[in-house]
């Protein structure tokens, strides 16, 4: 693959992985805060924003090794390789903004 064909994925990958995200954001808090189901573990005293986003990474993660390292055919046929690979783009950016709210809020 060269540099250009990488870019062009690149391009393409997080262009989809904005439009899930904007969707999914939409239909998990509205346009209050983004973030707050994503808080709702520190709600429940279970553990940090941050720490809830690792948790739904490692599933990705888990999901991923099934489907790529094992081949195993998924039962749950709506969500391939490619889905868990977005999702986790977007986890990855979730876990960012969580941090940078947390930075900001303490400067």
């Amino acid at each position: 693959m060269t540099v250009e064909d990488y870019l062009a994925l690149h391009i393409d990958l997080c262009d989809r992985a904005r439009e899930i995200t904007k969707a999914k954001g939409h239909d998990y808090s509205g346009t209050a805060d983004t973030l707050a189901n994503l808080k709702a573990v520190e709600a429940f005293g279970l553990c940090s924003a941050e720490k809830g986003v690792l948790v739904r990474l490692c599933d990705k993660f888990k999901r991923l090794g099934r489907l790529v390292g094992d081949g195993a055919e998924p039962m749950v046929k709506d969500e391939s390789v490619e889905d868990t690979i977005l999702d986790m783009i977007n986890y990855l950016l979730l876990l960012a903004a969580l941090r940078k709210e947390k930075a900001d809020a303490e400067a």
